[in-house]
């Protein structure tokens, strides 16, 4: 009798595996079904960027335009991130930031049309990401076209 009780447990599955996996595959799911029918791309290199390529088509002279990309680590690693922007460009509140593993943030992206001449701008902003000694380039893309 004592033998068939240690069989029965050893057929049990953890808790994590009967009530957690299935919940976290569920949701995982169903991210991925809203950003796919949402229609936006994601990209990265090993960051997930989600906006970071986008064409916001005419544009008006003189206002600021703000755009939100967002940024997620996939990786179990904590990851160091720098914002370069190119010129027209700001990045509000990250100069230097870390992201924990599994996890993200909202990088806000100001496009200045100020003084800028009528037609096809591209503006790029360079983020510099750094994991455990080895860095690489991420970058988000805005494409616009200057109207008067």
């Amino acid at each position: 009798m004592a033998s068939g009780q240690s069989v029965g447990r050893s057929h049990r599955q953890p808790f994590w595996k009967r009530r957690v996996a299935p919940l976290l595959l569920i949701v995982i799911g169903a991210v991925w079904f809203a950003v796919q029918a949402s229609g936006v791309s994601i990209s990265g290199e090993r960051l997930l960027l989600i906006g970071a390529s986008v064409d916001l088509g005419k544009v008006k002279r003189n206002q600021v335009i703000l755009r939100r990309v967002w940024v997620f680590n996939p990786s179990l690693r904590t990851v160091t991130i720098e914002a370069t922007p190119s010129c027209g460009c700001t990045v509000a509140e990250l100069p230097y930031r870390q992201i924990p593993p599994l996890n993200g943030f909202p990088v806000e992206v100001q496009v200045s049309t100020w003084g800028l001449p009528p037609g096809y701008q591209e503006k790029v902003v360079g983020l510099t990401v750094s994991s455990e000694g080895v860095s690489w380039q991420e970058e988000a893309i805005i494409r616009l076209e200057v109207v008067d």
